[in-house]
């Protein structure tokens, strides 16, 4: 199928792909539901197709894992680059895929050079299509997404155990310390400073305060919010299966306060059971997920928890150090950390 450019509509987009239009890029699931796969013009065409694919393939996969219907409005990818490095895309410094819905359309947007990461965005946005009027909170919203492309990938990848890891750094600054001992064999409890607020904040999130505090510095926030939400609804879903989110609101419409929905959803009797539970959690999945020495070793040597060191710590870091992986778990070494 060749390319022919899209006139009045988008500028400089190419439309490769309407899923009702050919064989190679139309389904229909309980309801008819069209797609419409565009690339930039710098890109390469094929790529359209190559989404269009995905979407036939993971739509309903992604449907059928949060037990909701596959929706039948109209839905626009468009796959490029942002309007901050040269391209078309609305995307914010820090996001690589959003998804908009308006007038009963929506609309979502790739940024193209995430490599083998394309399909595990398109995923995460997939999974906000179908959960668009379930009328989540936004913690369940986003985290669901990560967990529906998490569980989606034929293996996780170096980028998911560095979430999973993430989401640990966030426990440990919740008041789960991790325990770094220094060149010189001081340990110390490290309790990394958090741009998320605490837990009570962060599951009574609304959509605003979303906005404001998470995708307003998504450079900064972003990262810890997609990662904790993540833990927790896989801490839900590990009790009550694909029931968790509706065991969810039906806990919150009854309690009216959202961390004690939380504790009751995942049968938790005491707050003080909450931080053990998540990295309980986190043990499990990360040993399911078979994560490698070298993964714990790429996240502790890279950017994300150097830069949550203090400048003591820091100096202590420069020789042989051993550090906690995630809270309440075994020691590794690690050499020349600045290195």
């Amino acid at each position: 199928m060749s390319a022919g450019k899209i006139q009045g509509l988008i500028p400089q987009f190419l439309c490769l792909a309407a899923l009702t239009a050919c064989s190679t890029t139309s389904w229909t699931v309980e309801k008819a539901a069209t797609a419409t796969c565009m690339v930039s013009e710098e890109l390469d065409p094929n790529l359209a197709i190559q989404l269009s694919q995905w979407v036939q393939e993971d739509l309903e996969l992604v449907a059928g894992l949060l037990s909701l219907p596959v929706p039948d409005r109209p839905l626009e990818i468009y796959c490029g680059i942002p309007k901050a490095s040269g391209g078309h895309l609305r995307l914010q410094p820090g996001e690589s895929g959003r998804h908009q819905s308006h007038g009963g359309h929506c609309r979502v947007e790739l940024h193209y050079g995430e490599g083998t990461r394309l399909r595990a965005i398109l995923r995460h946005e997939l999974a906000h299509h179908v959960m668009e009027e379930a009328g989540f909170p936004e913690w369940l919203n986003e985290g669901l997404a990560e967990y529906a492309s998490f569980q989606l990938a034929a293996s996780p990848s170096a980028t998911d155990f560095h979430q999973l890891l993430h989401a640990g750094m966030v426990v440990a600054g919740w008041g789960l310390p991790l325990e770094l001992v220094d060149a010189s064999g001081h340990q110390h409890d490290f309790r990394p400073q958090l741009w998320v607020p605490n837990p009570e904040n962060l599951l009574a999130m609304d959509y605003d305060d979303y906005r404001r505090e998470v995708m307003g510095r998504a450079g900064e926030a972003d990262p810890e919010f997609h990662a904790i939400s993540h833990l927790l609804v896989r801490k839900l879903m590990r009790v009550q299966g694909s029931e968790g989110p509706e065991v969810y609101l039906r806990a919150l419409e009854k309690e009216k306060d959202p961390f004690r929905a939380y504790m009751q959803a995942c049968q938790l009797d005491e707050a003080s059971l909450f931080l053990n539970a998540l990295a309980e959690e986190l043990h499990r999945t990360l040993h399911e997920s078979n994560c490698t020495e070298a993964s714990l070793q790429a996240f502790a040597w890279g950017p994300c928890l150097y830069g949550k060191l203090s400048d003591a710590q820091r100096e202590g870091a420069s020789g042989t150090v051993a550090l906690q992986a995630y809270p309440s778990g075994r020691r590794f070494w690690l050499y020349d950390w600045q290195n």
